[in-house]
C-alpha cells in the first residue's frame, strides 16, 4: 500500500482510481456510468485485496461527493467500512502504530462527516483542450543557448496520442557556435542526447527556437518510448551544453547525428536496454562503495 498519511488522499490506490475517475468525468460519461463501470473492471480483480477495494470504494464516494453525485449503494458501503472498523484493521494488520490507527480513525470519521453533506459548488467537467506537438518530423532547429552560443537539433519523431499534450522526440546536437549552425554542420556534430519533450511549457522558450529546414526522417522512432527511454523539459533543451555530461551519454556507435539517423530501431533499443543496464551497474557500485565506507 503506497500511503504517505493517514488521509484517505494519501495513498497511491486511492489516486490512480480517482484520477481514473475524473478523467472519464471530464470526458462527459455520466457519474453513474463511471460508478458501474469502475466496478465492474476492478471489483472482482481485488476481491482478496481488502485495502484496494477500500480505497474503490472510498475513492467512487469522494470523486462523487465532488461532482455533485451520491451512489447509495456505495455511500452505504463506505459508511459500514468506516463505523464497523473494517478499514481500521486492515491497517493493523499492515502494521501500523497505535497512535497512526488513532489518526487514521478520525480522518476516516472527517471523510464520512464530510461525504454525508451535499457540496455547495460541485466540480464541473474540465473540458480539455489538446496541444498538438510543437514541431513536425524532421525540423531542423537552432537553439540559442543560455549562455549565448548556438546549438543545433533535430525532431526525430512527432506524436499526438495524449488527450491533453503532443510530444517531440528530439536529438541534440553538441554544438556550442557564437555563430548559428547550418543543417549540415548539425548533421555532422557529435550526438549530445535525445528526449522526449511534451508541448506543455514550450511556450516559455519559444524564442530561443528557430526553424531552418526540414529533412525526410523516414525512420520510425516510437521504440524510443520504450525501456531507457527519457523525458525532459524545455529548460533543459535550452541549458548550456556540458563536456562532463556528454562523455557521459557518448555512445561509440552514434557518435555523429547522421549516423544516428541511419540506425535501426532494434539498434536504437539495443543501446536504450544497454544504457539502463549500465546506469543499473553504477549505482549498485555506487552503494557498494559506499557500504565500504560506513
Amino acid at each position: 500500500m503506497g500511503t504517505w498519511g493517514v488521509g484517505i488522499k494519501a495513498n497511491d490506490d486511492f489516486m490512480d482510481f480517482y484520477d481514473d475517475i475524473i478523467e472519464q468525468f471530464n470526458d462527459g460519461k455520466p457519474f453513474d456510468e463511471i460508478t458501474k463501470a469502475m466496478l465492474h473492471k476492478y471489483e472482482s480483480e481485488y476481491k482478496e485485496e481488502i485495502d484496494q477495494l477500500h480505497n474503490l470504494f472510498f475513492a467512487l464516494a469522494y470523486s462523487g461527493w465532488e461532482c455533485g453525485y451520491r451512489d447509495a449503494i456505495i455511500f452505504e458501503k463506505v459508511k459500514n467500512i468506516i463505523e464497523d472498523g473494517t478499514n481500521i484493521e486492515v491497517w493493523r494488520e499492515l502494521g501500523a502504530s497505535s497512535s497512526t490507527l488513532t489518526k487514521r480513525e478520525k480522518a476516516l470519521s472527517d471523510f464520512l462527516k464530510r461525504i454525508e453533506v451535499k457540496k455547495k459548488n460541485p466540480k464541473k467537467a474540465k473540458i480539455i483542450k489538446f496541444k498538438p506537438a510543437i514541431f513536425d518530423k524532421g525540423t531542423v532547429l537552432v537553439i540559442n543557448l543560455d549562455n549565448g552560443t548556438y546549438s543545433g537539433a533535430i525532431v526525430l519523431e512527432s506524436e499526438n496520442e495524449d488527450k491533453e499534450y503532443g510530444s517531440n522526440l528530439i536529438l541534440e546536437a553538441f554544438i556550442n557556435k557564437k555563430t548559428k549552425p547550418t543543417i549540415q554542420e548539425i548533421l555532422k556534430a557529435k550526438v549530445y542526447d535525445y528526449s522526449w519533450y511534451s508541448s506543455h511549457g514550450y511556450k516559455k522558450y519559444s524564442s530561443r527556437f528557430e526553424i531552418i529546414g526540414n529533412l525526410n526522417v523516414e525512420q520510425n522512432y516510437s521504440c524510443c518510448r520504450g525501456t531507457g527511454s527519457t523525458y525532459s523539459s524545455w529548460i533543459n533543451l535550452v541549458s548550456n551544453l556540458q563536456d562532463n555530461y556528454y562523455r557521459y551519454k557518448e555512445n561509440n556507435r552514434f557518435k555523429k547525428v547522421k549516423k544516428f539517423l541511419n540506425l535501426k530501431s532494434i539498434e536504437i533499443e539495443k543501446i536504450q536496454r544497454e544504457r539502463v543496464i549500465n546506469e543499473m551497474k553504477a549505482l549498485l557500485k555506487q552503494k557498494s562503495n559506499s557500504s565500504k565506507t560506513t
